[in-house]
């Protein structure tokens, strides 16, 4: 069923070619020390399988991460995430594009600041124009940092933000047949500590609870944790693992959450830099 009018594709060519919701988990390099820069990131994944494991399941990702710094106030970035696999059919892929808006931060008190974003999933890409029929999305993003160093944690570093998706598909189900989400609402905490002056590690996860069009109602969760070494004030080193999926198991009622599981864990070596 058609959801949506073409004339979706006029919005599109207005707002022009721009990031995916795969917001990188660590900051390895503070934003706005210039106005113009790139940042990019070659990632790669793979599950706990045995080597010869049909099941194995390998990639090769590439970012790229331009943004613009205005007035000190207001990041403009577009996001570009190409899979490559490194098991199976080794297609690759333009995975996801997006544009996000993000405000500096804005103090509230003296340990609690805001940064509120604006982004839009792009439906670019095999994946999510031809799998998943995406036109667009809208996600509303509130980040809101809280500073652990000032209540005596020194090295500690915390996030929270909250994010309301509202997307648009031109049919309700994937190629596939299962239902495209409508929107979501995802809770994501993030806690960083910098060890040294080079080494830091991260951690977090992630919570969604989305409806599809036909109101069937899916709640996922992603948790993470990093060890991140900066090689200079430009490059930096991530290792990293992360386990995802459904918070109910198959039979609808038992919890699935978990932060390791041998079937569905993925391990991932990042060499990011800044241009």
């Amino acid at each position: 069923m058609r959801i949506f009018r073409h004339s979706v594709w006029i919005f599109l060519l207005v707002m022009g070619v721009a990031k995916a919701q795969e917001t990188t988990f660590s900051d390895p390099f503070p934003s706005n020390q210039s106005e113009l820069h790139l940042f990019t990131r070659f990632e790669t994944n793979t599950t706990l399988h045995e080597f010869n494991d049909p099941e194995k399941v390998s990639n090769l990702e590439i970012w790229l991460n331009p943004s613009f710094n205005w007035k000190r106030k207001f990041d403009l970035s577009a996001l570009f995430v190409v899979n490559k696999e490194l098991s199976g059919d080794r297609k690759s892929q333009l995975n996801s594009t997006s544009a996000t808006v993000r405000h500096a931060r804005l103090p509230l008190t003296e340990l609690l600041s805001l940064s509120p974003a604006v982004t839009l999933p792009l439906g670019l890409g095999k994946k999510k124009r031809k799998e998943e029929s995406l036109y667009l999305g809208v996600q509303l993003r509130p980040r809101f940092y809280l500073d652990l160093e000032g209540l005596g944690a020194k090295g500690f570093n915390a996030f929270y933000e909250l994010s309301y998706s509202r997307y648009f598909h031109e049919y309700e189900t994937t190629f596939e047949g299962s239902g495209n989400v409508e929107q979501s609402l995802s809770n994501w905490l993030n806690l960083g500590y910098q060890i040294f002056s080079e080494w830091s590690l991260t951690a977090g996860g992630i919570l969604t609870n989305g409806a599809t069009y036909q109101k069937v109602t899916k709640s996922s969760f992603q948790f993470y944790q990093e060890v991140g070494f900066d090689l200079n004030k430009k490059v930096n080193l991530t290792l990293g693992h992360t386990n995802s999926g459904n918070t109910l198991a198959m039979d609808g009622q038992s919890s699935n959450v978990s932060f390791f599981d041998a079937q569905d864990s993925t391990v991932y070596f990042q060499f990011n830099f800044l241009i």
